[in-house]
């Protein structure tokens, strides 16, 4: 039986299953969408498997600006749709999705391994960090994304063997993880100046990043003035350079444009590395990340 896909009026973005992205229509996008999403989220699940982790799917997202749905006119063409929202017939450009990893070292009370996959309309997108429990954000640090688009694009099999290196690596990452986000939890703040500090700053590199693009603007100015109001209302709970982080990446990986959830996570994560001098130095010669990728 066929499945509808509806939002509603002032929803922006909906959780659905693997099987559901699966049953979408193929996205026939530009060259840089070399696999189907569904493939690829497949593909990471069967390898991590192969190798004996425990991994799930937990969360999978799709955006409404992301979602094509089929005119009426198709509708009545194709003759097996039932609806302009049934999902046979929708095609969806935009989405993300989260592998939880479990046991082996991977995860605890508190966090664990995570592996992001997004898939936009300019093409894909790759990373590795920590899911911290209490408030499902993702943590990443070490500018660890990868893209095979924008400035610093790299090759989608590149990807793969990027990806492939940081599964074989995941312990040693997460040590590394691990031993930031202590020394970020070691460093307290005045809640008051250290967000207007940061705030401004955050501003400052947005607009210097519309004259120099290799001048790199964690947030957008909305997401700003997003982690601005969120810190009027948790300032009280912000003792340590760690409760900023944290309020910061709820702005990104939670924000309605899934497009720049990962990239604006990411960037976070070197912001507040280098902010708090949370430079981690663990042996990593052996991970993919660590090589020239030109």
């Amino acid at each position: 039986m066929s499945k509808d896909i509806l939002f509603a009026e002032d929803q922006k973005v909906m959780k659905i299953e693997l099987e559901d992205l699966a049953a979408t229509a193929e996205y026939q996008g530009i060259k840089k969408h070399e696999v189907p999403h569904h493939e690829l989220f497949s593909k990471l699940m069967t390898d991590l498997s192969d190798r004996g982790y425990e991994a799930k799917l937990d969360e999978l997202y799709i955006s409404k600006s992301g979602v094509i749905f089929p005119t009426q006119r198709e509708v009545d063409n194709k003759g097996y749709l039932t609806s302009i929202n049934d999902i046979r017939g929708i095609i969806v450009q935009n989405c993300i999705g989260k592998i939880n990893m479990k046991g082996q070292g991977l995860s605890d009370a508190k966090s664990n391994q995570q592996i992001a996959v997004a898939f936009t309309k300019q093409g894909m997108s790759m990373s590795m960090g920590q899911g911290i429990s209490i408030c499902a954000n993702l943590n990443i640090f070490g500018g660890q994304m990868i893209s095979n688009y924008g400035a610093s694009q790299v090759p989608f099999m590149r990807m793969l063997d990027i990806m492939a290196s940081w599964i074989q690596n995941m312990r040693k990452l997460r040590v590394r993880d691990l031993t930031i986000l202590d020394t970020l939890q070691n460093v307290n703040i005045d809640p008051v100046h250290e967000v207007d500090e940061v705030v401004g700053n955050l501003h400052r590199l947005c607009e210097m990043n519309k004259k120099e693009t290799q001048i790199v603007s964690p947030l957008t100015h909305s997401r700003i003035h997003d982690l601005q109001r969120g810190m009027i209302e948790y300032a009280g709970n912000l003792t340590t350079a760690y409760d900023f982080y944290q309020a910061a990446t709820e702005v990104s990986t939670h924000q309605q444009v899934l497009e720049n959830r990962l990239s604006n996570t990411a960037d976070l994560g070197s912001y507040f590395q280098s902010r708090y001098s949370a430079v981690v130095d663990v042996e990593l010669d052996d991970i993919a990340q660590s090589v020239d990728l030109t």
